[in-house]
């Protein structure tokens, strides 16, 4: 999960002249984790083992069966959640309410989701198998099969869901208020303007 914004209160006396962004968006979510990759795939199966009596070979040794086709791979994890956006809190006096609201922009949505994880590889095909020989009339043993197919790939995994939104309040308080909350903050007297 992405990291929550911090909260903040803004005591404001007078209102800047310029416009003022504050940025309290959520973190964006983190990846999500790779897939594992497929199992392997099964060993092929062994051809017929060659055959004999006491004077000659009766059948020579088999060829064995292909190897089986790799696992799929495992999908990847789903990204991680954005994070939640700030709190905002403002206090200031109600002749200021307008022009807070025109000149004070508050970025404050959650983050976004995170992208999911790629895909596992496929696993890898299992061996051929092959016949066993019969000494000493039926001499070499039977071609292994061919080795499996590798295995397919995996899905992505699926983007992680969008932050919670933060918000703000504005609080209208009288100027002998206001100048109680600066006062109580820096233990000076403030009036004002």
């Amino acid at each position: 999960m992405g990291a929550t914004a911090p909260n903040l209160t803004l005591i404001i006396g007078k209102v800047p002249g310029s416009g003022v962004i504050v940025d309290f968006q959520g973190q964006v979510g983190g990846a999500g984790g790779m897939g594992q990759q497929g199992g392997k795939g099964g060993h092929g199966g062994p051809g017929r083992d060659a055959k004999q009596n006491l004077v000659t070979c009766l059948s020579g040794a088999g060829d064995g069966g292909d190897g089986g086709t790799g696992g799929t791979g495992g999908a990847g994890g789903n990204g991680g959640q954005g994070g939640k956006g700030g709190t905002i809190n403002i206090l200031s006096v109600s002749e200021n309410s307008n022009s807070i609201g025109q000149k004070f922009r508050f970025l404050i949505s959650g983050g976004v989701g995170g992208p999911g994880g790629p895909a596992g590889p496929g696993g890898v095909g299992g061996s051929g198998g092959g016949g066993d020989e019969a000494s000493p009339h039926c001499q070499g043993d039977g071609s292994d099969g061919n080795t499996g197919a590798v295995g397919t790939t995996g899905v992505v995994g699926k983007p992680g869901e969008k932050g919670v939104d933060g918000d703000y309040l504005i609080a209208q308080i009288d100027s002998v208020e206001l100048d109680t909350v600066i006062k109580g903050l820096t233990n000076q007297p403030v009036t004002a303007t």
